[in-house]
């Protein structure tokens, strides 16, 4: 049996031993280190042991190291990160015949602004050919200034196809491309410039790439613990789901026939909530602040779509700039402020080449011609309304009371018509079954009260009267006409202008709205006309 001295002395020959021989790291090695905050900010001391990959200018540098079976990257440098910019890295296993798109071949993008896409994109080739797309692996923080970028990355070293027993060294090289400058590339000398039709030759082949080795255990525990590592995936998880299908329902406004059905209640939450919901966690873009914009002109807002592209002509991303003119220029036609909306278009025929700046002049030109056009139908409107042998009705909404005045000395059968059904409550309890953001809201159906709105368009009360054209009104804001399908005759269906489309066709324009107009803006699909009345004059 040991004594407790003999047991101790043991022990201190242990220690002072050599220990078994381990091979002093290569200079191609990734450090194993420290772990960080992974809050943009790579500060000197968690990133004092990383190796530093010089980006081809002074002052722009990419951090390596790993730790616990993570891989983590940094960027520090004094350039500003431009709108549309992006860092990209390639990897693929090291040897004769390391190809960038063969087995094992990793492409990884960071874009940290945007929030209709994920900031960071990673492909890997598989041995089976294609490439699959890894989402919501990767957790990137950047802190973006004026002057300076930095950003810091983190993902597991598995997504990389490291595997426990199979860890070789990789073949990398780095770009950062800069939209309105010229890219930084890692290492230097690399020639990466686009070729049409073609991959460039530094991307056909590794042979000219940097190395990093001496990968750790790809199925460590990880440099965060798993509820801090799932909480950021859920954040950017979050923040990808909010901005997308903000930025897809925007995408579906812009089509002109999807737009029938305008539904504030939904679109609302959809894009304005969603974003501003992404705004608590990062800052909008211009493309964000457009999507907002854009949605807003839809919902019949424009005060507030003003505001918002009022700051955004004067965006320093001259691509998002040029797009917020056209927008406030097409925002100043719904308002009906034509000089305003010419003005624009010259300006944006000023900022591009000579085939849009032809289009943009001829939108200019349009936009006095219906200057002029609606100065007239203004004063003759005004007259009407001064008037008091013209009738007036007022339709009860469930967003309030919206007047309008009918023209019955230029279409007399038409008001006539319409009188006998409000006399009638034909239009009580019937729905808007077409409203259409920046354009009109169209009810009267009889169906939409009696069967729904899965049946309602077709629907029309039994009498009906031939068209009459207007030849004192167009289809500005505010006016009120009866909607006609392949016949010649008006029906019940009437629709009220929410936007100006004076050279509508041929309908019939009976009246327009005199109180109530923000009422009408506001109607969506479904809203019910609650009941129609004679205003007593």
């Amino acid at each position: 049996m040991r004594t407790p001295l003999l047991t101790s002395l043991v022990l201190v020959l242990l220690l002072l031993l050599p220990g078994p021989a381990q091979a002093a790291p290569g200079q191609d090695d990734v450090p194993e280190a420290r772990p960080v905050q992974l809050d943009g900010l790579p500060g000197k001391a968690e990133w004092s042991a990383a190796r530093v990959l010089p980006l081809g200018s002074e002052g722009s540098e990419i951090l390596v190291q790993q730790f616990r079976g993570m891989l983590m990257l940094a960027l520090r440098s004094d350039r500003a990160w431009t709108p549309r910019s992006s860092l990209t890295l390639w990897l693929c296993p090291a040897g004769p015949k390391a190809d960038p798109t063969g087995p094992g071949a990793v492409r990884i993008t960071y874009e940290p602004f945007e929030h209709d896409r994920e900031h960071v994109v990673i492909w890997r080739a598989e041995a089976t050919g294609g490439w699959k797309r890894l989402s919501g692996v990767a957790v990137a923080r950047h802190a973006i200034r004026a002057g300076s970028s930095a950003f810091e990355l983190a993902l597991p070293l598995s997504a990389l196809g490291l595997e426990k027993e199979q860890r070789p060294a990789l073949r990398a090289c780095i770009q950062w491309a800069c939209m309105g400058g010229k890219s930084l590339i890692w290492p230097q000398g690399l020639n990466l410039a686009a070729t049409a039709g073609k991959m460039p030759p530094d991307l056909a082949s590794a042979t000219r790439w940097g190395t990093l080795a001496g990968w750790g255990d790809p199925s460590g525990p990880g440099a965060f613990s798993k509820t801090d590592w799932s909480a950021m995936l859920a954040r950017d998880r979050e923040i990808l789901e909010k901005g997308s299908s903000a930025h897809h329902a925007v995408n579906l406004l812009v089509e002109e026939w999807k737009k029938t059905k305008k539904r504030d209640k939904e679109l609302v939450p959809q894009v304005l909530g969603a974003l501003s919901d992404v705004r608590r966690h990062e800052r909008l873009t211009a493309g964000d602040l457009l999507a907002m914009a854009t949605t807003l002109r839809y919902l019949n807002r424009h005060a507030h779509a003003r505001g918002l592209l009022d700051a955004l002509v004067d965006h320093p991303n001259e691509a998002a700039a040029k797009l917020a003119w056209r927008e406030r220029a097409l925002l100043f036609e719904s308002m009906q402020r034509y000089e305003d909306a010419a003005a624009d278009w010259l300006h944006l025929a000023g900022l591009t080449g000579p085939q849009w700046g032809s289009a943009y002049k001829r939108a200019a030109a349009r936009a006095s011609e219906r200057a002029e056009a609606w100065a007239e139908e203004a004063q003759t409107r005004k007259a009407d309304e001064a008037n008091a042998k013209l009738p007036r009705v007022a339709l009860h909404t469930t967003h309030g009371v919206i007047e309008i005045v009918l023209y019955a000395d230029d279409v007399p059968d038409a008001v006539k018509h319409f009188l006998e059904l409000v006399g009638s409550k034909f239009y009580d309890g019937t729905l808007f079954h077409r409203v259409q953001g920046d354009y009109l809201a169209q009810g009267g159906d009889p169906k939409s009260r009696d069967q729904g709105l899965e049946h309602a368009g077709s629907g029309s009360s039994s009498k009906m009267v031939p068209i009459e054209m207007n030849k004192r009104h167009d289809f500005w804001r505010g006016a009120v006409g009866f909607a006609r399908g392949v016949s010649d005759y008006n029906g019940s269906q009437f629709f009220m202008m929410t936007g100006p489309r004076p050279k509508l066709g041929e309908y019939t324009c009976f009246g327009h709205i005199v109180q109530g107009q923000h009422v009408a803006d506001r109607l969506e699909y479904g809203d019910t006309l609650l009941k129609a009345v004679v205003v007593k004059r």
